[in-house]
Parts: C-alpha cells; sequence; structure tokens
C-alpha cells in the first residue's frame, strides 16, 4: 500500500467512526450548501472549453448536549467535462470526457468545556494576517490543480489534526495547540495539465575533458516521510491584544509540503552515457513566526513574518532548500461609499544558509485589489492582481496574473460572474508559464 493509500484509509476509518458516533446523537442540525455552474472558454489558440464544470457543495452543523459538542462536514460533488484537475475522489466515465468527483472538503468535531475548545478530524486551519501568500499560514497542504493564488483558502486541503483552543483571562490569550499524527503533502497537476509547473530543461548532454557525455534521467518514486510516531507534525500560537492591535507569534513542527528533488549519477564511459536518477523526498521544516493587526481611522494595517529553518542549516546539500526568510505587510482603505482598494507588499528571501550568503534570491511580490459596490450592493466590479518580481546575482525576472471580474446578485441568493484571468511575463516563471491559460469566464451560483 503506497503512501497516499495508507493515508486515506486511516481518513476514511476516522469518517466511518464519526458518522458512526454522530447519526445517534444528532439534536439541531443545520444544513445549507450551494449549485455552481462554471465554464471557462481560453482567449488564445485553440479557443477551447478549459473548464466546464458543475459543483453541489452542501455544509453540515450539528448541535448536541447543550451546544458543548457540534459536527461539521464540508462536501462537494463535481461533475466536469473535459477537465480532471479536480481534487478528491475521480472516476472518469468509461468512453467520455466526463467525470464525477467527491471531495469531502472538511469533517470534524468540535468540543467546548469552560476556557477550553478541542477540534477532532480533516480540517482546515488558518493562521497569519495577510489575505494572500500569508508567511505563517502554512499548517495545511495545497492543491494545485485547480489553480487559485489570489485565494489559497481555496487551494487548502484538510488534514485529519487535533487542535486546542485555550482562552485565558477573558479571552485577552489565546493558545492553540495543533497536533498532526501524520504527514500529508501537497497535490500538484499531472504533467498535461494546463496547470503543470514549468519543469526547467535537463541538459541533454555534458563534457569532461575531451569526452562528451550523453545525459539520461530517470524519476524514481518519491520518499515519504514513514507513517511511525515520531515523524509528527505540531505547531503552538499565542496570541493577544493591546491598544487595539492583535499579534500573536507562532511556531510549527512539520515537514516541507513540497519535495527536494535528490539525484544520483552514474557515469558509463564505454556507452558514454551519465545515467541520472531524480528521487523526490521530503524533509523537516521548522516555522517560527510573527504577525499583527491594527486599524487606524478607517485603514486597516495587517504583517507577519517566518523565517523557515530547513535540514541545511550551512548550504551544503544542493539538493534541500537552504533556510529562508519571508515577510508580508498589506493594508486595506474603503473610500467614497462605494469603493475599498487592498494593497499588500510580500518578499521571500532565499539561501538564507549559516555560511554563506552569496547566492541569496528574492521574489518580490505586489497584490492588490480595487472593488466597488453599487445598487445596494447587488453590483460589484473588482480588479484583483499579481506581479512577482524574481532577483538573483545573474537576472531579474517578471510575471502577473490580472483578473477583472462583475458579480451581480439576483434575490439574496443567485451570483452571476463574468471575469478573466490574464498571465504574462517570464516563460520561466510560475505565472508567466501560464501564458497559454488566459481564460474568459462565467459562473452562475445559487445559495441555499
Amino acid at each position: 500500500m503506497d503512501h497516499k493509500s495508507r493515508i486515506h484509509s486511516v481518513v476514511f476509518f476516522v469518517i466511518t467512526l464519526t458518522f458512526i458516533f454522530c447519526t445517534n446523537i444528532f439534536a439541531d442540525t443545520e444544513l445549507n450548501g450551494s449549485i455552481m455552474n462554471q465554464a471557462n472558454m481560453r482567449l488564445g489558440d485553440p479557443y477551447d472549453l478549459t473548464k466546464l464544470n458543475s459543483c453541489l457543495n452542501l455544509k453540515l452543523s450539528s448541535f448536541m448536549m447543550g451546544e458543548n459538542c457540534s459536527a461539521h462536514a464540508d462536501l462537494d460533488i463535481k461533475h466536469a467535462y473535459g477537465n480532471s484537475d479536480l481534487s478528491g475522489y475521480l472516476q472518469q466515465f468509461p468512453d467520455t470526457e466526463n467525470y464525477l468527483c467527491i471531495n469531502l472538503k472538511e469533517l470534524y468535531l468540535n468540543l467546548w468545556a469552560g476556557i477550553f475548545e478541542i477540534s477532532l478530524g480533516a480540517q482546515k486551519v488558518s493562521w497569519g494576517r495577510v489575505d494572500a501568500l500569508a508567511p505563517t499560514d502554512n499548517i495545511n497542504p495545497l492543491n494545485y490543480k485547480e489553480f487559485d493564488i489570489l485565494d489559497f483558502s481555496n487551494m487548502k486541503t484538510a488534514i485529519p489534526m487535533i487542535k486546542a483552543n485555550v482562552y485565558l483571562f477573558d479571552d485577552y490569550l489565546q493558545l492553540e495547540g495543533i497536533f498532526i499524527p501524520f504527514f500529508s503533502p501537497s497535490i500538484f497537476p499531472d504533467d498535461d495539465s494546463d496547470w503543470a509547473f514549468y519543469r526547467p530543461s535537463l541538459p541533454e548532454t555534458i563534457e569532461m575533458g575531451p569526452q562528451t557525455f550523453n545525459m539520461v534521467y530517470a524519476f524514481a518514486d518519491a520518499v515519504y516521510p514513514e507513517m511511525v510516531p515520531e515523524n509528527f507534525e505540531a505547531g503552538l500560537r499565542i496570541g493577544s491584544s493591546v491598544l487595539g492591535c492583535d499579534f500573536s507569534a507562532s511556531y510549527f513542527y512539520t515537514w516541507d509540503d513540497n519535495p527536494s528533488i535528490h539525484q544520483i549519477e552514474i557515469i558509463d564511459f564505454t556507452a558514454g552515457e551519465i545515467n541520472v536518477t531524480l528521487t523526490p523526498e521530503y524533509h523537516r521544516l521548522h516555522i517560527v513566526g510573527l504577525d499583527f493587526a491594527t486599524t487606524i481611522l478607517d485603514l486597516g494595517i495587517r504583517a507577519e513574518g517566518a523565517f523557515f529553518f530547513t535540514e541545511d542549516l550551512n548550504g551544503e546539500d544542493d539538493a534541500i532548500a537552504d533556510p529562508k526568510l519571508k515577510w508580508a505587510i498589506g493594508a486595506d482603505l474603503p473610500f467614497l461609499d462605494y469603493f475599498s482598494i487592498n494593497l499588500q507588499f510580500s518578499e521571500e528571501i532565499q539561501n538564507l544558509n549559516f555560511t554563506d550568503l552569496d547566492d541569496v534570491k528574492t521574489i518580490n511580490s505586489i497584490i492588490g485589489g480595487l472593488s466597488s459596490n453599487f445598487f445596494e450592493e447587488t453590483l460589484a466590479i473588482m480588479l484583483g492582481g499579481i506581479c512577482n518580481i524574481y532577483c538573483d546575482d545573474e537576472e531579474t525576472s517578471v510575471d502577473f496574473l490580472l483578473i477583472p471580474q462583475v458579480d451581480c446578485l439576483y434575490f439574496d441568493s443567485l451570483t452571476l460572474t463574468l471575469g478573466a484571468q490574464i498571465f504574462g511575463g517570464d516563460e520561466t516563471s510560475m505565472l508567466g508559464n501560464f501564458d497559454n491559460n488566459d481564460t474568459l469566464f462565467v459562473k452562475a451560483k445559487y445559495s441555499f
């Protein structure tokens, strides 16, 4: 049984026990959700439909034992035509391009007792203050199959965990602890997906002295942390408020959700070949973070930063990422009654090993959003975007994403959306790599 199958077996076991327990004690149940249809058309050759999806979302909350206990479930049932970039358990109909996906997004129990609150099950947890690319928000792995870089909450995957909160001194001091018994990696698109990450071209030949060798590559199976007790993940966050400023400090003992690529080279002088085996492997991380938020008049200000301690503190292993620092600051301001502007600047400083800082690289990101509401908030016009600037000793490159969007609200429950996604920039960067994914999209969503 592979790593993913073992995780799924444990998750389904927990889910089964939870439902058996809950079906006998539900007292007050709330059911809501939405039905959404979406179509995306590519704005360049071959002008095809990149997405034609229907989704039924169901959210269930049930309270029992005098509201000292509640159960929560969040389920997506999706039908897609010609698009297999779906998260969850995917089934393709025979001899068609139709797919059915069932995705249990969250399933957990909440228990309250005085100053204590405990959550058990598959859930999503958000740390940090800024709206996007939050440096301290690293609890849940991401699903990159349905790319939404401006709303990482939609890309998060729920994982089984125990979360405990303690509220002290009339909520003046809050403690939050998280225990994750086993590792879950981020989910990446298939190589033939529109959202497949750019993979740098590997050299076909290499010269060693007077001889030229052909490079032969092979990819080995990923090496995951073993499912043993010592490979747990855990985090602690301490927060408070002083003079209208909310702040917290956090520590997360975890595994990197993204693998490092290790390689083994075997030189065959007789055949004139170098055989290279590439193996994805996951490594430990220690993440220490700080964040704060405050409001000055109508201006909301948020900031946070985190330092990532990797297994290669001294930069001795080229395959393992060196330590890095990420920080961000953002602000939002309403003006002229109908408008609101949101701006954020973030920076990621890579290769901060403890012995040599000659190879430092930075990624600067400017994220912005301008929105307006008219006709008693039944019409919303929005423009969101992100621009990344990549810098190292040799070169600087830029990429960007723009999302103009119009929402129309009917009858307080039906929303019609028209918008576009425009990618651009250096083709070797993440967003520039998606330059052929410019799309026009339309959505209809009915909430109940």
